[in-house]
């Protein structure tokens, strides 16, 4: 992997580009936690990764209101292998329900 050219687009661009773990609109939070933000994706790149040698996905995360970085800022990025979808739970009817509204 250290020979992998991160000044020009992958030899194999667009056909072997991996598919997006989340999507626009996906509720997400950084992993793992110190930093304990969460947010809506709302924007997406294909993008050289130097930490990681390679071409991956970056994403843009608008902040909850309540996220902790939300005082100072409205927005982020993060890369693919950083975030993970944001789980909550919610009695309804007597169940616990996934919702990842």
């Amino acid at each position: 992997m250290d020979s992998i050219a991160l000044d020009a687009l992958p030899g194999d661009f667009p056909q072997q580009v991996p598919i997006p773990k989340f999507q626009l609109g996906d509720r997400v939070q950084w992993q793992p936690q110190p930093s304990q933000d969460f947010g809506t994706i709302t924007g997406l790149q294909y993008a050289p990764a130097s930490q990681l040698k390679m071409w991956a996905w970056k994403y843009v995360i608008w902040l909850d209101r309540y996220s902790p970085s939300r005082a100072w800022v409205m927005s982020d990025t993060a890369w693919e292998s950083d975030l993970e979808l944001l789980i909550t739970t919610t009695c309804h009817q007597g169940s616990l329900e996934k919702d990842r509204s």
